[in-house]
């Protein structure tokens, strides 16, 4: 099912999101074999710049890169029990958010503000239960040296500024969060 509009969004239920947020995030994570290979370059180019006679402060950068490249080679999912609990925390607010629509909970919050959450969801949390074709661009991105340190195969999940599940869970200057639909902020009818 495409969801495309706010009355196709709220029709999926709390497990069912939760669960196709985990399904789409790991859709759009790289295999294992391809997150060695990715991290393998990395630090292959940073071996070869830190022997190419580049400054010292240069050689230091590129020794932390090496450092976590390695890093990430040894724990290729240890973020994923990190956006797991925001998932949960997603599909908490937006269950609170469709239970407000419903007048089943109480919270002030003014239209205008309402208006822009509403788009926010609109615009951001499709991209997190279906699978896109930027999630492609974004794997190969994950392979290119210098490139990964601002896109890879998670930009989708970790960009402060523009990535759906920040946008969603913290705001930014164009679109609110839901955060004001929290438990803890929650007044019962």
């Amino acid at each position: 099912m495409k969801y495309s509009n706010l009355d196709s969004l709220m029709t999926i239920e709390k497990n069912v999101l939760l669960n196709k947020l985990k399904e789409t995030y790991l859709s759009y994570k790289l295999s294992k074999n391809q997150a060695i290979a990715a991290r393998g370059i990395e630090v292959l180019v940073a071996i070869i710049f830190i022997f190419s006679g580049i400054e010292w402060y240069y050689i230091l950068v590129y020794i932390f890169v090496i450092i976590y490249g390695i890093y990430r080679i040894m724990k290729p999912n240890e973020e994923d029990q990190i956006y797991f609990k925001k998932f949960e925390l997603l599909a908490e607010e937006f269950e609170n958010f469709k239970r407000f629509k419903r007048n089943q909970i109480d919270l002030d919050i003014k239209a205008e503000k309402l208006s822009k959450i509403e788009k926010s969801i609109e615009k951001c949390l499709p991209l997190l239960i279906q699978v896109i074709g930027i999630g492609k661009v974004y794997k190969i991105c994950a392979f290119i040296p210098v490139v990964n340190i601002l896109i890879d195969e998670t930009t989708l999940y970790r960009d402060p500024k523009s990535g759906p599940l920040n946008i969603l869970l913290y705001g930014n200057l164009v679109y609110p969060s839901l955060e004001d639909f929290e438990s803890s902020k929650i007044k019962e009818i």
